[in-house]
């Protein structure tokens, strides 16, 4: 919450935390309900938190993707490593 707060004016910094959040929330109620549901035998649930856990990793992909076309300069974009 402090990282959150603190970068709420900055756009560019806060958007990818806050996706990262958003994922990191969304994935821990999944494995909540997942377990519960897979525990209590209701074996139909688990395909609708399986799309909680397809939701979370596209947020993240989203997250890390802002952080790349924003923060990765363009010259480390063209370096290339070699041996």
């Amino acid at each position: 919450m402090i990282i959150l707060i603190s970068l709420r004016k900055d756009d560019l910094q806060s958007i990818p935390w806050i996706l990262l959040s958003l994922s990191l929330l969304i994935n821990a109620v999944a494995d909540e309900a997942y377990v519960n549901d897979y525990v209590k035998g209701h074996l139909r649930n688990l395909l609708f938190w399986n799309i909680f856990y397809v939701a979370d990793f596209i947020i993240m992909t989203g997250a890390l993707f802002w952080y790349y076309k924003f923060h990765v300069s363009p010259e480390r974009r063209k370096m290339k490593v070699t041996d």
